[in-house]
């Protein structure tokens, strides 16, 4: 019988002879029709067999006759070639040459981005809220995502001040054409990583390709996660400060992250700044319109003792809230900070980053990585 991978014998070329030019045994071809290749058989897994030396084909198959017209057995044996061909390494692409530029690229930005953070501190804080606003808002799976489309969005309340890190990202771009290469998306995320690393948090490496909106995400769910308290419920696309520790988890939980990962993302408030009335003109303070929160001359910083540092100050301070020994003015929290501690479960890792610096660098590290990685499928360039 006839393996289902070997050649017919009865149209074998009977004659024992050798090619006079090397070819592999199993090169036998049909007499009369060097089509006749058993069904299911393609030249390429023929080709690969061919490459194998003819493994497990009929060792009763005989060699092609000597005569045999040499373009018939090339025909024949194609598989082979396209086989041997397949395996070689491709020679060098545009793709790659396109790839080695976006990584000097990346490498030219990140350098930009340090030496502004190192001159201006408090940038670092702002370029990493920027990142989390263009990564955050996902109205529902594989939609959203980093995309670029903060930059129209500024307009809302929650991106209050972020017209700040994204006009120094704009003009680093416009001053560089090897940056401008970037998408902005790629942009936003990389400039946040190195703001990190340059107050003293760890590198950071992300993979680029993020591709650019060509309008703003949404600000709302499109599903709510509906809960009796108000405080429990998620209906924003960014998080709401008065999130409860439930509320929280479920947010977060949508981006694909852990109770570990959500915890370390908040130690960003560490090096992070809010609004305050602070030297505010007096028209002002009569009516807080968004015009005057978005030129508020003060931007105090979460924790004033060691502000734009990264560090993990921020969780042993909660912890020193939470058992009333924190003195007055020595950090700003928002609700959703206190729900850290408040919470059994979230303060477990409150003490743990507390404890150890290490940790909430590695947990900071993996849990940025998770929130910037491309997930947007619509509404792209």
């Amino acid at each position: 019988a006839t393996p289902a991978f070997a050649c017919p014998t009865k149209h074998a070329h009977p004659a024992p002879r050798p090619l006079p030019w090397s070819a592999p045994k199993c090169c036998t071809m049909p007499r009369r029709h060097d089509s006749q290749i058993p069904a299911g058989l393609s030249r390429l897994r023929l080709g690969t067999l061919l490459l194998l030396g003819g493994a497990g084909w009929s060792s009763g198959l005989h060699a092609p006759r000597a005569d045999l017209p040499r373009a018939a057995f090339i025909r024949g044996c194609s598989g082979a070639l396209a086989a041997t061909l397949a395996l070689r390494p491709p020679p060098p692409t545009v793709a790659a040459a396109t790839a080695t530029d976006d990584l000097r690229a990346e490498a030219r930005l990140r350098a930009q981005v340090r030496a502004l953070v190192l001159e201006q501190p408090a940038l670092a804080g702002a370029f990493v809220r920027l990142a989390f606003h263009d990564s955050a808002p996902r109205d529902r799976p594989g939609v959203g995502g980093p995309n670029g489309s903060i930059i129209f969005e500024l307009d809302r309340p929650a991106n209050l001040r972020l017209s700040v890190p994204l006009g120094h990202l704009a003009r680093l771009r416009a001053a560089d054409d090897s940056t401008a290469r970037l998408t902005l998306a790629d942009s936003i995320a990389v400039a946040g990583a190195e703001a990190v690393e340059a107050i003293g948090g760890p590198h950071i490496w992300l993979p680029l390709g993020r591709r650019d909106a060509t309008g703003p995400d949404s600000a709302e769910l499109a599903r709510p996660l509906a809960a009796r308290d108000s405080r429990d419920r998620v209906t924003t696309t960014l998080p709401d400060a008065g999130l409860s520790s439930v509320g929280l988890r479920r947010y977060f939980a949508r981006l694909g992250l852990s109770e570990r990962e959500l915890v370390a993302l908040s130690g960003a408030h560490g090096f992070g700044r809010h609004p305050s009335l602070i030297g505010m003109p007096a028209e002002c303070l009569k009516k807080l319109t968004p015009a005057c929160l978005e030129a508020a001359p003060s931007r105090p910083p979460f924790l004033t003792k060691s502000a734009d540092n990264f560090n993990n100050d921020y969780f042993k301070l909660l912890l020193r809230w939470n058992t009333r020994d924190l003195e007055r003015g020595a950090a700003f929290f928002l609700p959703t900070d206190v729900a850290l501690v408040i919470d059994p479960g979230l303060r477990r890792w409150v003490s743990l980053f507390a404890r150890d610096e290490v940790e909430f660098s590695r947990a900071f590290s993996s849990a940025y990585v998770k929130l910037c990685k491309p997930v947007a499928r619509s509404g792209l360039i």
